[in-house]
């Protein structure tokens, strides 16, 4: 479907491409200054001037299939450095819409304000090349003369049986996905806000307004709840169905149709974990921006009951990159070889000895390491960290005590050495240790650095959550946790003076590289992050994933 432009604008003004949606950086210049309302430059992804492409300045609130034409004034070509300036009617919201016909690439800014006084300067527009929304209508009755139009932009679309697809959209966040009736008005309504669209790629979008079914979900960080007396930022949370809370009878048969938003409609990437229809139980994971801190008040959505979508479930986009996540494992096969990770680098596991071997656990399925030496997870020579800050999490249940043994390695344990690696283990005095090197003799020399809980894990009947926080800037900020409770002990070695780590090694769950010292037990959710959490993000994270979740109230 080609991307229809507003007849107003003109074949001349017909600009090929995608949008990229940013926040306008605005600097006002002072009275007195230019009589020009808005100034910025265009340029390529390499960050290079791009000349004559074309711009315009449109209201924030723009419908381009019914709003009036844009006056030539508002329109403007950029100069051979890529520069433009343009005069505003008034004052306003707005944002400013390029493209450029030879690269077919387009970029949009967002959060322009005009006080009608200032010039304001906008933050470089990139072009880059688009995505496709695909907005999926159930109810017929919003066929006829019905369209969706992203607005501020020049994007819109009419539906054909049921969708509309909007073509020559930011790669980005798109603030706002509106339908409009032309016969209808009182249909008019705003299906999703602040929507992610990738390059090159075509996102669904669902009319949330159709799904049958819904349920506000709070989250409770109060003393009676989580207990988290400051925000969290970047935070998967864990939301579980069981037959008391859910009736999986009016979703798909695997949870196709479910959906999150936030209260005020912005969709929220989730992953399944787990649907089980027939056993009346799932797992889901659910990315959160921000969960507040000692608040009884903030909440999401979740929508089902609609038998014509398809499932969005996506673990990369709730185990993302910008939050550090470099490998999630779920843990939860219960057939097949393979460990598939949840985040955006895809590290493949497999399966040795007589894994997988699932059990029951606090979040879902997990591993029984029966067999040690033989069972464990292997994920190849993977995440060096190099100079970064690392954070590893894992779920156990012992089973055996008074030996090392190895959660997650890329390692071969003993002593420090330039390719050492890092080691999240038990000791054999059952206290979870953590070690990391780029050289020394021995542990506590500068470049091998060592962490131990001040708190065993003696009992072999209950699951720990064990969370390891390595801040490069300063041993101070590293930091042990047991069950969301800062365990840290003894420490040794200075970690500002731990040079690059790497090594060949395998990742290991369950056992070190060379398959020694390795753990008898149970084992879930092994997480590996390059960023250093916050304690709240790790009390958070044990509180909502424990058993019974504090975080979450139905």
């Amino acid at each position: 479907m080609t991307m229809q432009w507003p007849k107003t604008i003109g074949v001349a003004a017909a600009l090929a491409g995608m949008v990229i949606f940013g926040c306008a950086s605005i600097v006002t210049m002072g009275p007195g200054s230019e009589t020009v309302a808005v100034a910025g430059q265009v340029v390529d992804s390499l960050g290079r001037p791009v000349p004559r492409a074309r711009v315009m300045l449109l209201p924030a609130a723009y419908n381009p299939f019914t709003d009036r034409a844009i006056a030539d004034s508002m329109r403007a070509i950029t100069d051979t450095t890529g520069h433009y300036s343009i005069k505003a009617p008034g004052p306003g919201a707005y944002c400013i819409e390029a493209a450029d016909s030879v690269s077919k690439c387009k970029a949009l800014v967002t959060g322009i304000t005009i006080d009608g006084k200032d010039t304001v300067l906008v933050s470089q527009s990139v072009l880059r090349l688009p995505g496709t929304l695909m907005v999926v209508l159930q109810d017929s009755a919003f066929e006829e003369a019905g369209y969706i139009y992203l607005p501020g932009t020049s994007c819109f679309a009419h539906i054909h049986n049921g969708v509309a697809l909007v073509e020559t959209v930011a790669a980005g966040v798109v603030t706002s996905v509106n339908y409009a009736n032309t016969s209808a008005p009182a249909k008019d309504h705003i299906i999703q806000t602040n929507v992610t669209v990738q390059s090159n790629n075509t996102l669904v979008v669902a009319d949330i307004a159709l799904w049958k079914y819904s349920k506000r979900l709070h989250l409770n960080t109060t003393a009676a709840g989580a207990n988290i007396g400051s925000a969290v930022d970047d935070v998967p949370i864990l939301v579980r169905l069981t037959s008391g809370t859910f009736d999986f009878s009016q979703a798909q048969g695997r949870g196709e149709d479910v959906r999150f938003a936030k209260s005020n409609g912005a969709a929220l990437p989730y992953e399944i974990k787990r649907w089980d229809a027939a056993g009346k139980i799932a797992e889901i994971w659910v990315k959160m921006d921000t969960v507040y801190g000692n608040d009884s008040m903030q909440s999401i959505m979740m929508y089902w009951g609609n038998t014509t979508v398809a499932g969005t479930s996506n673990g990369p986009a709730v185990f993302d990159s910008a939050s550090g996540f470099e490998g999630v494992w779920h843990l939860g096969e219960t057939s097949g070889t393979r460990a598939p990770d949840a985040s955006r680098n895809r590290l493949l596991g497999t399966y040795q000895g007589g894994l997988p071997r699932g059990e029951s656990g606090p979040i879902g399925i997990c591993q029984n390491i029966a067999r040690p030496d033989s069972d464990f997870v292997d994920m190849g020579n993977v995440l060096n960290p190099g100079l970064k800050n690392i954070s590893v999490g894992v779920w156990v249940k012992r089973a055996a005590l008074g030996s090392p043994q190895a959660l997650i390695a890329k390692s071969n344990g003993d002593t420090p050495s330039d390719s050492f690696g890092y080691l999240l283990s038990f000791d054999p005095y059952n206290f979870p240790h953590f070690h990391v090197a780029s050289g020394g003799a021995r542990w506590g020399d500068d470049s091998a650095f060592e962490m131990t809980s001040n708190l065993a894990v003696t009992d072999t009947t209950s699951w720990h959550y064990v969370f390891v926080i390595i801040d490069r800037s300063d041993n101070n900020r590293c930091k042990m946790y047991v069950d969301g409770i800062d365990r840290t002990g003894p420490i040794g070695g200075n970690i500002a003076h731990v040079t690059e780590v790497t090594n060949t090694l395998n990742v290991h769950i369950g056992t070190e590289s060379d398959n020694n010292c390795s753990y008898k037990g149970s084992i879930g959710e092994a997480t590996i992050a390059f960023t250093a959490r916050s304690a709240d993000w790790v009390k958070v994270s044990y509180m909502n994933q424990k058993a019974p979740d504090a975080l979450i109230k139905w």
